[in-house]
């Protein structure tokens, strides 16, 4: 086992602790996706924003990091992917600065296929961060199924 994927284990058990630790019901933060600009030309940029909205008493991680992961479409968009957040957990005694106070939008370019036909597109992407619950001490993944709206004009 990977040395990061075992302190996120540890982690998250030290954090998940008591028979009350359950998983909340429905989603724990909404996810608002928008593009810039909202209308591409084909070989052109856009930069793809993804804001996380916790639900009330859900608390979402610093480590492990916020993934976006754009998979490349032929004859649509280029492959992109990002990563935000901390490196490295903090000590258990300082578990608190683990969590976003406010979670900043998660953005990454994509590339635009120079042979991109004008039209409204539905691109799929994969965005995954990891989020406690405050009441209970639940901390889980959450991977998501997103779609960004993509037009071409």
């Amino acid at each position: 086992m990977h040395a990061a994927a075992l302190g996120t284990l540890l982690f998250s058990a030290a954090l998940a602790s008591g028979p009350g630790a359950t998983k909340p019901a429905g989603d724990p933060a909404k996810l608002v996706v928008t593009v810039n600009p909202p209308a591409a030309a084909p070989g052109q940029q856009v930069e793809v924003v993804v804001r996380v909205e916790p639900n009330p008493g859900i608390k979402v991680n610093r480590y492990p990091k916020m993934k976006l992961q754009v998979p490349a479409t032929a004859g649509l968009v280029g492959e992109a992917e990002v990563s935000v957040g901390a490196s490295e957990m903090p000590p258990l005694e300082q578990a608190e600065q683990n969590y976003y106070k406010t979670v900043d939008p998660v953005t990454v370019k994509v590339s635009v296929d120079p042979k991109a036909p004008k039209g409204a597109h539905k691109v799929q992407a994969k965005f995954t961060y990891y989020y406690c619950v405050a009441a209970s001490g639940y901390c889980a993944p959450e991977r998501a199924s997103l779609t960004i709206p993509l037009q071409v004009r």
